[in-house]
């Protein structure tokens, strides 16, 4: 097996070899070769390099899909706390981890649980939130708005 030869390095103020930490590296020129690092530097370099294929993979999922980033879809799965009408109908949906998200209420079955809203309180469902424009007192806003409703057992 032949070895890479060993290259100066302004950073150590010696030569730097390549391979095994166990191993002494020779220079060209008879002396001994410094180690950078070893294996805390190479084990370093490696979580580096992974993470950096991470962020290139979530670019390239979104350089494909960008309609997923654009359009800010998302899909909340929680309990129906409290469901109110003024303005607009809005509903009140408390996530697993106990977090509110309240939106408008623009999905279907929307007008059925405006009926009779004790009744749906406290049903599972899973909604689709997107952010829709919104005309309110001639202005248009973007709102958050349960696009989608779907009751879960």
């Amino acid at each position: 097996m032949r070895r890479r030869p060993a290259k100066y390095s302004e950073w150590t103020g010696g030569y730097v070899g390549y391979g095994s930490s166990l191993t002494p590296r020779i220079s060209a020129k008879g002396q001994e070769v410094k180690m950078v690092g070893g294996w805390r530097v190479r084990a370093l370099a490696f979580s580096l390099s992974c993470c950096l294929s991470v962020v290139v993979a979530t670019a390239a999922v979104f350089a494909i899909c960008p309609d997923a980033l654009a359009a800010g879809k998302r899909t909340v799965v929680g309990t129906i706390k409290n469901y109110g009408c003024g303005d607009f109908c809005h509903l009140i949906v408390v996530d697993e981890r106990g977090k509110e998200h309240d939106a408008l209420c623009g999905a279907p079955l929307c007008s059925k649980i405006e009926k009779t809203p004790k009744r749906f309180v406290g049903r599972k469902i899973r909604a689709t939130v997107t952010r829709e424009p919104v005309e309110y007192e001639g202005q248009t806003d973007q709102f958050d708005v349960f696009s989608k409703i779907e009751f879960l057992r």
